[in-house]
């Protein structure tokens, strides 16, 4: 992104909107950001989307050393880990907005890093679920390891009992290598990133996800159309004035970059466009984005649906209408592929009626 962010807040937003649609890494409600400055470190609330979050809605705000305290009061045994009363009262105490915080504050509270970003990144989701992390468990000690700059904690229970295990596996790192693991992989849960730069922590799950697939033999081919789909939400972020926008590649087998031949009814003109936008994949990025602005001149709104490299990426405000647009265009193009060419479509005076129709533009906003 060109226009860095400049406050905290809008940091740890940028962090929640970027990846909060990449369903490789974050599914429905899970994964979590976190953001410190001085003593207080702003949080995802539980129950919120990571997709949801605003300057102003789905975050709270908790004191950093009071949660600190309380897993180094639960790590020496003065507070009983098994009194979820006393803990809960802990937490509560230490939050400074009315929204609960997520389950995992302990883990984002202590990293020393600006920002934590938690996800459930597929590759290492397919390494944590393995034997071969079980093994590496103890490998992981020994001197020839060859994924040393990540800590590797066995499962536990999400909450006080995953805390203090990745107190006790922090400890026995830094006593080890004398600095901070790169990156944290917890056994049937999922990766922990963490940076002063909110800008460097997407980087650095892809490099931890290639370190991971090279250990394991696992084909990066396995997330190759998730790495396209943020590539294309950078530039559509940059193209929508940093204003956050959803962007989700097509899973389904009936959308797999077919060609579409004109909208055939109302409905697939309100929620896909007049047409979707294909962007060449030999071009540079400043290319890639000039065409996205000249459809934005065109048609003055972003590209409801990108075909880039054969396949089919949806866009819109929220996930929600994201599905939306692949909803719609599925029986779009089960219309058109039953038909052939005994389709007719919409012609262009019937499509600028439809959209600049007061009634419809309502509807879809909803």
């Amino acid at each position: 992104m060109n226009d860095k962010k400049q406050s905290i807040i809008e940091q740890f937003v940028y962090i929640c909107n970027f990846l909060g649609d990449a369903v490789d890494m974050i599914q429905a409600g899970g994964g979590n950001a976190s953001a410190k400055t001085n003593n207080e470190m702003y949080i995802k609330a539980s129950g919120y989307l990571m997709s949801e979050v605003t300057p102003t809605v789905g975050f709270t705000r908790v004191k950093r050393d009071a949660i600190l305290n309380l897993v180094k009061q639960l790590h020496v045994g003065t507070m009983d880990k098994n009194n979820e009363v006393l803990i809960n009262e802990s937490i509560a105490a230490a939050n400074l907005d009315a929204l609960r915080p997520s389950i995992e504050t302990f883990l984002h509270a202590l990293l020393p890093q600006k920002f934590v970003l938690h996800v459930h990144a597929l590759t290492s989701l397919i390494y944590a679920s393995s034997k071969t992390f079980v093994m590496d468990l103890e490998q992981q000690w020994v001197e020839n390891y060859p994924l040393k700059h990540i800590l590797l904690i066995p499962y536990k229970k999400p909450g006080v009992e995953l805390a203090l295990a990745l107190y006790e596996g922090l400890e026995r790192y830094n006593v080890l290598h004398d600095t901070a693991p790169a990156a944290i992989v917890l056994q049937n849960h999922g990766l922990i990133v963490a940076s002063d730069d909110y800008e460097e922590l997407y980087d650095q799950i892809v490099q931890i996800q290639r370190s991971i697939q090279n250990h394991i033999g696992l084909l990066s081919t396995i997330d190759e159309k998730y790495r396209l789909q943020q590539h294309l939400k950078y530039l559509l972020l940059e193209a929508n004035g940093g204003a956050p926008i959803c962007i989700r590649v097509s899973e389904d087998v009936d959308l797999q970059g077919d060609v579409i031949k004109g909208m055939c009814f109302p409905d697939a003109l309100v929620y896909c466009g007049y047409e979707p936008l294909t962007l060449d994949a030999d071009v540079d990025a400043s290319e890639q984005m000039d065409a996205i602005k000249r459809y934005q001149t065109t048609y003055g709104e972003l590209p409801k649906i990108i075909l880039y490299q054969g396949k089919l990426f949806f866009i819109g405000e929220s996930i929600k209408k994201c599905l939306e647009v692949q909803d719609v265009l599925k029986i779009q193009v089960l219309v058109q592929n039953q038909l052939g060419e005994d389709l007719v479509h919409l012609n262009y005076e019937d499509a600028q009626a439809i959209l600049n129709w007061e009634a419809e533009i309502y509807r879809k906003n909803l």
